[in-house]
């Protein structure tokens, strides 16, 4: 299944406006946040803009750790939010992972909740020490393409 390298990471405790900067300077729609031992935690993309306002009324929001911004991200539009991530019961948040070895009906059974739009692929390694850390990612744009490869209109 094709995946692109996990090459741009972000700690949770960095500003969402870096975060931000770093998808506008890298040409891609979202980074995987890991928390300072790099496991990954948590995900943040340009949807996420939605909580800084139409108008920019909440532009301050920007200068929160990315921690801080998604969690009110997440209370101001929880609809958007895969039900992994958002909970009204008091549990763990965690973000979504897959491993290399899982197949891509697994794979799409992971996005499958109406608002993913990427899964990281952490090694197994990783996530048997409970630390899993993203060293893939695949998106949207990689399942259609897999897709279209298996039906043969498109070729490698």
């Amino acid at each position: 299944m094709k995946q692109s390298e996990c090459l741009y990471l972000i700690k949770n405790t960095d500003r969402a406006i870096d975060a931000f900067r770093k998808i506008s300077e890298t040409g891609v729609s979202g980074l995987p946040v890991v928390d300072n031992d790099g496991a990954l935690c948590d995900s943040i993309s340009v949807r996420d803009l939605r909580a800084v306002g139409t108008n920019g009324e909440n532009f301050s929001r920007l200068f929160l750790t990315i921690q801080e911004f998604k969690s009110i991200s997440r209370e101001e539009f929880p609809h958007v939010a895969p039900a992994s991530h958002w909970t009204t019961q008091p549990v763990p948040k965690s973000a979504r992972y897959v491993t290399p070895d899982d197949d891509f009906e697994v794979v799409i059974r992971s996005m499958n909740d109406g608002n993913m739009h990427r899964i990281f692929v952490c090694s197994q390694m990783s996530i048997d020490t409970n630390k899993p850390t993203p060293i893939s990612v695949i998106s949207q744009r990689d399942i259609i393409y897999t897709v279209l490869r298996v039906l043969g209109t498109i070729s490698e």
